[in-house]
């Protein structure tokens, strides 16, 4: 059997797909820095026929897509139909899209980025200018999420960078106000106890003065 050799590999972030991110996340870092596993995940077998330097080359530049710096996508379209970026990822999630993202958080968030766009990005269902709202979260779409595996990379890439961003944030301001509270409450706790400190001098001092009566 004749095996065709021909294949070609992207030079840009926008010609990875996801199914390239999912299969390079799921490599150790050691096995990273096989050159065949690198050239493996976008040309299979054929990899095994490449020349040494050629491959060598290749799976540098392969390497470095994974690491460049990607726009955050806030729309785009698919088969005919706009999606949009969840606009309540910030601070307005509902208990299923919560509990879908922290059980995929589990499994690795980069490994299941075809599964978490699906929860990121839903078909708008109504738009005004740069405002829209999206269909309303009904779990993850299966069918959908492994179709997208032929989208482009840097959609989840951005997508899920902009999303850890925000919990950062949510996190960071959560833990301010919690140390606000626990500064509040100890300060209260401190003037309770400063005030009981004084009943209890004023009552010693009055039992002192009756006595000497």
């Amino acid at each position: 059997m004749k095996v065709e050799r021909n294949v070609s590999f992207p030079t840009d972030i926008e010609e990875v797909k996801i199914k390239h991110l999912v299969e390079y996340m799921k490599l150790s870092d050691e096995q990273k820095k096989s050159d065949y596993n690198i050239l493996f995940i976008f040309a299979g077998e054929i990899a095994k026929y490449m020349k040494s330097e050629d491959g060598k080359n290749t799976a540098d530049v392969l390497r470095k897509l994974f690491h460049n710096n990607v726009d955050f996508v806030q729309t785009f379209e698919w088969e005919g139909v706009k999606y949009g970026f969840n606009p309540n990822l910030d601070d307005n999630l509902t208990l299923a899209e919560y509990s879908d993202i922290n059980s995929l958080k589990e499994s690795g968030f980069w490994e299941s980025s075809h599964k978490l766009a699906t929860i990121f990005y839903r078909p708008i269902t109504k738009q005004i200018g740069d405002d829209y709202q999206i269909e309303q979260y009904k779990g993850i779409n299966e069918k959908l999420a492994k179709d997208w595996l032929e989208l482009s990379a840097r959609i989840p890439i951005g997508a899920i960078g902009f999303f850890l961003i925000i919990q950062i944030d949510l996190e960071t301001t959560s833990l301010l106000s919690l140390k606000k509270a626990q500064k509040k409450e100890s300060e209260q706790t401190y003037l309770v106890n400063t005030a009981s400190t004084i009943q209890s001098w004023f009552s010693q001092i009055k039992v002192i003065s009756t006595s000497r009566k």
